[in-house]
């Protein structure tokens, strides 16, 4: 039987997101047998979140224009609890995973609202902070895409993990070492580290929770890992 989570749409995102990454976690263990260590849980497997709270998944190559003709990356149908997302060659898995992570946003914060439809389209742009001509719902869904995919915790370790440190400036001798070169800001610096793979084997901190470097570089310049 599908855990009931929509009854709590009403809390903010981060708090919803934690009980979500809460109810996988202890999925992860009942399947496991063990507590999953951190390359069994990441990145999110969006799949199971729906599976648990009663959503079925289509992927499809495309799905629609909205009414201002933008591109539809992903929605979600409440009547027939089933979320569809644009799936095609060529398409970063980091946009795919965060447009599924947006759409559960809405299905669990905005699910009890009298909504029959809401989706993501290729105009809402990787920072999820940007407030300007947008709906808070929309705001809110990425709020909640990002907490659910990189959490602060985890971010915190891996980053730890890799850079021996809890944070790095652009002027640092190890800002140099990342890029090969001099950096000339926070933002350069920090899509540097989004991406940088250590020793070229392990993956990058984008790769590990499965968003793109833009998405990924925002939420380490927003945890202060990075900074001026």
């Amino acid at each position: 039987m599908a855990a009931d989570l929509t009854h709590t749409t009403r809390s903010k995102p981060i708090h919803e997101a934690e009980r979500v990454l809460k109810l996988l976690y202890a999925k992860k263990r009942e399947e496991l047998g063990d507590a999953p260590g951190y390359e069994q849980f990441y990145p999110i497997d969006l799949e199971k979140v729906l599976k648990i709270i009663g959503w079925t998944i289509d992927r499809v190559e495309m799905v629609g224009h909205s009414s201002s003709n933008d591109p539809i990356d992903a929605k979600a149908d409440f009547g027939k609890k089933s979320l569809t997302v644009g799936v095609h060659e060529g398409m970063p898995r980091g946009r795919i995973n965060f447009s599924i992570a947006h759409e559960i946003g809405h299905i669990l914060l905005h699910g009890e609202r009298g909504i029959g439809v809401l989706l993501r389209t290729r105009s809402i742009r990787d920072n999820f902070n940007k407030t300007s001509l947008r709906h808070p719902f929309e705001i809110e869904a990425d709020r909640f895409a990002a907490e659910l995919l990189m959490p602060a915790k985890a971010i915190r370790i891996q980053f730890g993990q890799i850079f021996q440190c809890p944070s790095i400036i652009p002027d640092s001798t190890i800002a140099a070492r990342i890029a090969g070169r001099p950096l000339p800001d926070k933002k350069t610096l920090s899509r540097a580290i989004a991406g940088y793979s250590p020793g070229g084997e392990k993956p990058s901190l984008a790769d590990f929770f499965g968003v793109s470097l833009a998405t990924m570089a925002i939420r380490l310049t927003e945890l202060r890992c990075v900074l001026d």
